[in-house]
């Protein structure tokens, strides 16, 4: 994948207006649909993965930790990439509801819910770190939401 569809598929992702893509179903709306999140959420959160390696690649170059730093921290993000990731957020943070304290959503629910965003946002600091060759990697590293 290059970098202007993975910031397609990000936005597609983040029910946004997007181009060049097909519309499919993205990760808020699997989020929408399955109150645990099970497999169209686990498709969705590695589409999602797969285009944060992308925007690394492009971002950081192929071997983003054999790069320098001073080179890196020139590269400006776009306003569609930026605008995508942070809708993306916003609404993986809304779909966690008010908390398994408030007793309106099962608390296996909210979990797993808070691994997927918690795995949105990892991913995304690691491409913003600009050292890390596999952001998949890095993300089992710290964290698994399954």
């Amino acid at each position: 994948m290059e970098y202007p569809e993975a910031v397609q598929r990000l936005l597609n992702h983040a029910n946004l207006p997007s181009a060049g893509v097909p519309e499919t179903e993205g990760l808020l709306q699997a989020l929408a649909r399955e109150p645990v999140p099970g497999p169209a959420v686990a498709r969705q959160l590695a589409d999602v993965v797969a285009c944060y390696e992308a925007l690394n690649r492009h971002l950081n170059g192929p071997v983003p930790s054999e790069r320098s730093w001073a080179s890196k921290a020139a590269a400006p993000l776009d306003r569609a990439l930026a605008y995508a990731v942070s809708t993306l957020f916003c609404g993986c943070w809304q779909h966690l509801g008010p908390g398994p304290a408030a007793e309106l959503v099962e608390p296996a629910a909210y979990a797993a819910r808070r691994a997927v965003a918690h795995t949105v946002e990892l991913g995304w600091n690691f491409v913003l770190a600009s050292d890390y060759d596999s952001i998949a990697q890095e993300i089992s590293y710290y964290y698994s939401w399954e």
